[in-house]
Formats: structure tokens, C-alpha cells, sequence
């Protein structure tokens, strides 16, 4: 469905990940979904830097988010 449309998947699960890019379909990310709905003003900083460091939100659900790697979101997300 997203091929023939010309979508993206937005998801974290490395199963489908790795058949969308397979299949030539562009994958997005939870945290860079977070980056470009404040992009298109659909959400704030503020409310995405609270998302992203939610214990609850990120670590508990998606183990493979680093601090590392929250920290490259936060300094993506202080760009915008």
C-alpha cells in the first residue's frame, strides 16, 4: 500500500523496517516523526522534548533509544 501511494511507513519495528527498505519504501522513525510534525507546526518543541524524554514514552517502550541518541533529537529538535 505504501509503495503504490508513494508513503512512507512511520514505525520502530525492526521487522518492518528492514522489509520497507527492502521493498524501496521510506521508513520514518518515532522520533523523527516527532521532528516533523513540529516542522509543520502540527505540534510544539516543548511538547515533543516532553515526549521524547518521558521515561514511560520512550525507554520503556523502544530499548533500542539510547541517551545517545535521544540527545541527537533534542539538538535536531533545538535546530527548528
Amino acid at each position: 500500500m505504501a509503495r503504490e501511494n508513494g508513503w512512507a511507513c512511520a514505525t520502530n519495528d525492526a521487522k518492518l523496517r528492514k522489509e520497507c527498505l527492502k521493498a524501496g519504501i521510506e521508513v520514518i522513525r518515532g522520533l523523527k516523526l516527532l521532528l516533523i510534525l513540529v516542522e509543520e507546526r502540527r505540534s510544539t518543541k516543548k511538547k515533543a522534548k516532553n515526549v521524547a524524554e518521558s521515561t514511560e514514552s520512550i525507554f520503556s517502550i523502544n530499548r533500542q533509544i539510547t541517551e545517545d541518541i535521544l540527545e541527537e533529537f533534542l539538538n535536531e529538535l533545538a535546530k527548528l
